[in-house]
């Protein structure tokens, strides 16, 4: 969360760590339920009630008691689901929360949820977990009482013995990071824009069968099969054999933090 907040003081007008999501639905949202599901959410998710300011040159995080939160009416105008979400994400101020945005685009009997937020209250998971439970509380049903929230969290990992976890990934990574020089077309830029198309690939299912035969003799998974084959790529794209990858993962080690909003991150 500190990495965040550093992050965006060098520039509050970037989106980049705002994970949206959109949600297409047969029927018309009463705008009403939904509110009142919001606010509930809001209200049971100390998360979402958090802000984040600097007090004596530190960056601190504040939980109001009670944040009012209302979703947005938004005009679809032709626009296309893409275009709807992007337009709808925008930057937040991090010290006024809830750190949270809804919208609800509706059109010949069909609507659309907008959800914009930022990650430093939240990840993949906290993201289902809240449409789950927005669902929920829309259509009337009881939600268990919240359990433990993520402050609580924080203090745990706090007091948790981990100096030898740190010292292992301090040695890991002395030294100068290594950067990934692939040969591109064009050289990078001394800025990264974050600008990027994504391509979706369908594995054949021969070479699916391979996959999982291969993970299954090794005792992995097919994702470390395709993690392993991607790296080997890459070494031979970049003739290095030192690369680093970030690998997102759920983060929630123990059990009382299955039904935690917030930002899992290690």
């Amino acid at each position: 969360q500190k990495r965040l907040f550093v992050l965006t003081q060098f520039d509050s007008a970037v989106t980049v760590y705002n994970p949206p999501a959109a949600v297409e639905i047969d029927g018309e949202i009463d705008l009403n339920r939904l509110n009142e599901a919001l606010q509930a959410l809001v209200d049971r998710h100390e998360a979402l009630r958090t802000g984040f300011r600097m007090e004596r040159e530190q960056p601190v995080q504040e939980i109001a008691a009670q944040v009012p939160v209302r979703a947005e009416e938004v005009d679809v105008a032709g626009r296309e689901l893409e275009q709807l979400l992007a337009d709808f994400v925008r930057p937040f101020n991090l010290s006024a929360p809830p750190l949270l945005r809804l919208g609800l685009a509706q059109e010949n009997s069909k609507s659309i949820l907008l959800v914009d937020i930022h990650h430093i209250i939240s990840d993949g998971m906290t993201v289902n977990l809240l449409m789950s439970q927005l669902a929920a509380l829309y259509n009337g049903k009881e939600l268990p009482p919240p359990g433990p929230q993520y402050r609580d969290y924080s203090q745990w990992l706090l007091e948790r013995a981990l100096s030898e976890q740190e010292a292992y990934w301090k040695a890991q990574f002395t030294g100068e990071v290594p950067v990934l020089e692939l040969p591109l077309d064009f050289p990078r830029p001394p800025i990264q824009s974050f600008r990027g198309g994504r391509e979706a690939v369908l594995l054949p299912p021969a070479l699916r069968e391979k996959v999982e035969a291969l993970a299954g003799e090794s005792g992995g998974t097919a994702y470390m099969v395709l993690l392993a084959g991607m790296m080997a790529l890459l070494a031979q794209y970049s003739r290095q054999d030192d690369i680093v990858i970030g690998s997102p993962i759920s983060g929630r080690t123990h059990r009382d933090t299955a039904g935690m909003a917030g930002m899992f991150v290690n």
